[in-house]
């Protein structure tokens, strides 16, 4: 038996449908529940809508916690709340922010603002950042991508993490296409397959010419210390082609 607990021009329809408040609600699914909010539609069973408004929880144990025009439509999956978030995946995740995207299987975004996650990546928060390999990460920054299969990029503007298990930590304009590879800094490119490229913050592209090759352009000079005491150790100096000691 349905259940309305109160408020305007709610609809439980469903075996064991239930609205606490709130109004021009609807839950349509079994076992289906709103709490409170604007026109908001429970049709999955078992779906859950907390609130908010003009949010859709469609399938089978989706979960909406709040916020405005959220939709999910898959299996078990979740949108904490924010705007215009969209949950399409199996146990796909957005935790809030606006027009955000978890389109794929246990696909995560926390937050920021257009983000798109696909199937079993994560972003943590950002603009406009994608993780369209699988498991792959980007954690924040904006305009990331990490394409390459387990790639990760922590952050920054305009990376790139194309490569099998490549990495940047963050920066501008960097790109790590090389399976394994690391690329820091600006506009470092990691071409080769387990390449460790670090640019400083010339704007230049710095590229990597070999595999499994370390490469550094560090134009104001490199400091390496062998002490514990930070009292010895060798110098390369801005411009010069041997260390100094």
């Amino acid at each position: 038996e349905s259940t309305v607990g109160g408020g305007d021009s709610n609809q439980a329809t469903d075996d064991d449908a239930t609205i606490a408040g709130g109004r021009a609600n609807s839950a349509f699914g079994e076992y289906s529940f709103i709490g409170s909010g604007l026109s908001n539609i429970c049709s999955g069973n078992y779906s859950v809508v907390g609130g908010g408004q003009s949010n859709d929880a469609s399938t089978l144990h989706s979960t909406i916690g709040g916020g405005l025009s959220n939709v999910v439509s898959n299996f078990r999956a979740t949108v904490g709340g924010g705007e215009s978030n969209r949950a399409t995946g199996v146990h796909s995740t957005v935790g809030g922010g606006i027009l955000n995207v978890a389109s794929a299987t246990e696909a995560t975004v926390g937050g920021g603002s257009g983000n798109q996650a696909s199937t079993s990546a994560t972003i943590g928060g950002g603009i406009l950042n994608v993780a369209s390999g699988i498991k792959s990460t980007v954690g924040g920054g904006i305009l990331n991508v990490a394409s390459g299969l387990e790639s990760t990029v922590g952050g920054g503007d305009s990376n790139q993490a194309t490569g099998l298990d490549s990495f940047i930590g963050g920066g501008l304009l960097n790109i790590a296409s090389g399976d394994y590879s690391v690329a820091l800094g600006r506009k470092a490119d990691a071409a080769n397959n387990g390449s460790f490229v670090f640019a400083d913050s010339t704007d230049a592209v710095f590229t990597s010419t070999g595999d499994d090759q370390v490469i550094i352009r560090a134009t104001g000079g490199m400091v390496i210390i062998t002490s514990k005491d930070g009292t010895t150790g060798a110098s390369l100096n801005s411009g010069a082609t041997a260390w100094a000691v």
